[in-house]
């Protein structure tokens, strides 16, 4: 009995001793340690190719969009409509579209803060896009907010053609943005927002179907080539439309109207 006790406690120690080597032979990783496959082998996922077509168009689809576009509805108690395109153009951005239902003369065009249209009088579109915390002014001014566009003119008919460029402005800069068209001129002066009067129509900056907006830009282009030139007296008189008029005598506290009270306007 004691004989085969010995012989069963001698081959019990044996198989754990086998069992022991084996384990330091082959460690087991941690739980807690992450296995990753061998790239070597032949199952393990090839890398990407860049030179593969698939790559090119995923590169092409994450390049910032260089174009846009715009489609503005009246705010509540107006019927003005219009669509603007956005092109990116190198450091310009290229604003070509058209505005109709305006009263005739100069109407405030800008680029507000937020894409918001809850608001039927267009107020959740918030202040003009201003990231630098500057005055407002003029298009060619040097100190102005990155939205002030300065005016669009309609004619008799309440037409207004839009054609702005704008240097140092990406696109990406205002996609999800709102522009919005005034009911008055911009004097171009006033803080905090020209005094360009209630909105009247705005629409949210998207990024445009390359195909449609090349054949907006491209038969806006063959309107504009169409309509009567003007003479050097009224492109003067239009100045104002997006410059400063340096040659004005009279201040806005003077100018005609002046003292006619005004609604509080929003930026």
């Amino acid at each position: 009995m004691k004989r085969c006790l010995c012989v069963s406690l001698t081959a019990l120690w044996f198989l754990v001793a086998s069992s022991l080597s084996a384990q330091e032979a082959n460690p087991r990783p941690a739980a807690d340690t992450p296995t990753f496959p061998d790239r070597t082998s032949p199952e393990s996922p090839a890398a990407p190719d860049r030179d593969s077509p698939h790559h090119d168009k995923l590169a092409k689809e994450l390049e910032p969009p260089t174009l846009g576009m715009a489609v503005l509805v009246p705010t509540e108690g107006n019927e003005v409509y219009g669509i603007v395109c956005l092109k990116e153009e190198g450091d310009t951005l290229h604003l070509k579209g058209k505005v109709k239902g305006l009263t005739p003369g100069l109407h405030g065009f800008h680029i507000h803060k937020f894409g918001d249209l809850s608001d039927r009088t267009g107020k959740s579109a918030g202040d003009h896009f201003d990231p630098h915390g500057k005055q407002h002014g003029s298009l060619d001014s040097p100190e102005r907010h990155l939205g002030d566009l300065g005016n669009i003119e309609a004619d008799e008919d309440g037409l207004a053609h839009i054609d702005i460029q704008v240097k140092g402005l990406p696109l990406h800069f205002v996609l999800g943005r709102s522009l919005v068209v005034h009911a008055d001129e911009d004097d171009l002066m006033s803080q905090p927002a020209g005094d360009s009067g209630d909105r009247v129509a705005l629409g949210v900056i998207g990024i445009a179907d390359p195909k449609a907006a090349e054949s907006f830009m491209t038969s806006h282009q063959e309107e504009a080539s169409k309509r009567p030139q003007k003479n050097a007296d009224d492109s003067k008189s239009n100045d104002r439309g997006n410059k400063t008029d340096l040659n004005r005598t009279d201040s806005p506290a003077t100018a005609p109207g002046a003292n006619t009270p005004r609604e509080p306007q929003n930026r």
